[in-house]
């Protein structure tokens, strides 16, 4: 019974850690001092978990937004995108990963080399929404698909596919 509830509850915990770490990132699009703040927080996390890992990445290339010197934008873009990309072989199938780092390289100026699976990723991730195989949490599964929508070169169907999800 102890195990039980020790189960559940390390499960509340990660569960709200990683939407904890979502709302962080989400300020970190805006905010230099909140991107700082969630880089420090994710310091110790290793590829051991994939999804935290890829929010570091994410947050690494996120942050060269608000760097001056294009030596450190650059460094700190190629160290996010080698994150993610380490991130997507850790966990294929984890469609979360995948937005993180479709987002980030969609996001980048094309004449960067860090913009290599884009269609790849778009290919995934809209595949697994349409087919309703994403394993996305509730709480990131509708942003997920009006990113898609306005970002995505779909086709009629697929935008019609992903636009029932949303109604």
């Amino acid at each position: 019974m102890i195990r039980i509830f020790g189960l559940i509850f390390l499960l509340h915990v990660t569960h709200s850690d990683i939407s904890s770490i979502r709302q962080s990132y989400k300020s970190a699009i805006y905010s230099e001092k909140s991107a700082e703040k969630l880089l420090e927080e994710l310091e110790d996390i290793t590829l051991e978990n994939p999804l935290k890992y890829a929010y570091k990445g994410a947050t690494h290339a996120l942050l060269a937004q608000y760097l001056i010197n294009p030596y450190s934008k650059l460094e700190s873009v190629k160290t996010g995108s080698m994150m993610l990309d380490d991130a997507v072989i850790a966990a294929s199938a984890n469609m979360e990963i995948r937005y993180l780092r479709y987002s980030i390289e969609k996001n980048l100026p094309s004449f960067l080399p860090y913009r290599k699976h884009i269609k790849q990723d778009e290919l995934r991730i809209v595949n697994a929404l349409v087919a309703k195989q994403d394993n996305l949490s509730p709480e990131i599964h509708k942003e997920v698909i009006q990113y898609m929508l306005k970002n995505a070169q779909l086709s009629t169907e697929n935008k019609k596919s992903l636009e029932d999800l949303i109604n």
